[in-house]
């Protein structure tokens, strides 16, 4: 990704912002691109941290891709930002990928309520299909 140490060299340590991360997260839904390998080092890091257990509700627009959108060849966030059009204005830096998932999660909830999602528990059950089910 081309990160070296000197760029991350003045950041805080999680440990340090872990409370801010927590009020963020609190009541909302986690969203990412391949969001069970995200969630997995920040609950890890919450864990270390503050001794808590993340939990909450999470969409996965990999899984969500994957679902309504068939017969790509790859569903990498830089593939369906193609697919659809999204342009990054920093790739593979946290600020840039957030941005580009969130418009591709508009893409993907439009597709959804096309399909008659309209709830985010419509959304879920979509999310927790198998791939090769049908389109709801």
């Amino acid at each position: 990704t081309g990160i070296t140490s000197d760029m991350v060299a003045g950041a805080p340590s999680f440990h340090d912002i872990a409370d801010q991360v927590i009020g963020a997260l609190a009541g909302r839904v986690f969203v990412a691109h391949n969001a069970r390998f995200d969630w997995a080092f920040v609950g890890a890091e919450i864990r270390r941290s503050r001794d808590l257990t993340l939990d909450g509700p999470r969409l996965c627009t990999v899984r969500l891709s994957r679902r309504l959108v068939r017969d790509l060849p790859s569903y990498s966030l830089g593939a369906m930002a193609e697919r659809f059009g999204l342009e990054f204005t920093a790739r593979h830096r946290a600020a840039g990928d957030a941005l580009v998932t969130g418009l591709l999660l508009g893409q993907l909830l439009a597709r959804a309520r096309d399909h008659g999602a309209r709830t985010l528990a419509d959304v879920e059950l979509i999310h927790s299909r198998p791939v090769r089910g049908p389109i709801p």
